[in-house]
């Protein structure tokens, strides 16, 4: 465990670098804080209280994703234009640990976005937090947090392979955002991408998210739960053997060598 901490904490700092205090916290509660803040208050002045709430939940996990997304990605690109990477994987350290190290310290990053979305529109709306199901709220929101992560670490692969992580970036947070209900119910989607919802990370955990923030306990949201963990265990294992394949062929190709 000791050296997993040392190579998370090395590789946030060295490969994703904040140039000073004042970015971090910019990037990490003040931007979140203030897009869930507006769309809450569209949703609420617009439509009504229940869309208000609908929006505060699903923003507050696209904002967690979309920080720990371009971390995740941009670590994977420095660690390749700085010319780390070969050295690293020439190393006899666990290909897992390895892959994993640089992305949950990102996962921290976008877990503390969602919890200052979520205390932005409590302070600005004075939502109502009594009939929560904290444990089953805190659970889904953990779930998602760990499969976000996952399917992201399964792209990151991609960026060592094309040397693209803006890219990247975008196109996974995009469609996260645009088919798991974040702010377009899946039930109004159309039959194909409401197959593919069904099948992506954040679609069952945030179903989950806001049945427990009405109340809902785990009898209800169980099976929402379940199945978010199933598809984050699913994208933990396609990401490695991504990361794996990848790795092999970058060692017959040359690919893993530093520079544009």
């Amino acid at each position: 465990m000791g050296n997993f901490q040392t190579e998370a904490f090395l590789s946030f700092k060295a490969l994703f670098p904040w140039l000073q205090w004042w970015s971090y916290l910019s990037s990490v509660w003040i931007r979140p804080f203030m897009i869930a803040a507006m769309f809450a208050v569209v949703g609420r002045f617009a439509i009504g209280s229940d869309a208000a709430e609908r929006y505060l939940l699903g923003l507050a996990v696209a904002q967690m994703v979309y920080l720990s997304a371009a971390g995740i990605l941009r670590t994977f690109g420095d660690d390749l234009w700085q010319g780390t990477l070969s050295h690293v994987l020439c190393s006899p350290v666990n290909r897992f640990r390895l892959y994993w190290a640089r992305g949950l310290p990102h996962a921290v990053n976008g877990f503390l976005a969602f919890i200052a979305c979520f205390i932005s529109v409590w302070l600005i709306l004075d939502l109502d937090l009594t009939r929560v199901n904290w444990p089953a709220f805190a659970t889904a929101i953990v779930l998602i947090c760990l499969s976000t992560t996952a399917l992201v670490m399964a792209t990151s692969s991609l960026v060592i392979a094309t040397r693209e992580h803006s890219i990247l970036h975008q196109v996974v947070s995009g469609l996260l955002i645009l088919l798991t209900g974040v702010v377009i119910p899946v039930s109004e989607l159309p039959a194909v991408l409401r197959a593919v919802s069904e099948v992506l990370p954040m679609t069952h955990g945030l179903a989950g998210l806001r049945g427990a923030f009405s109340g809902e306990g785990f009898d209800a949201i169980g099976t929402d739960l379940l199945a978010e963990a199933a598809i984050g265990l699913v994208c933990t294992a396609a990401g490695f053997l991504v990361f794996k394949y990848v790795e092999t062929k970058g060692r017959e190709n040359g690919f893993l060598e530093g520079g544009a």
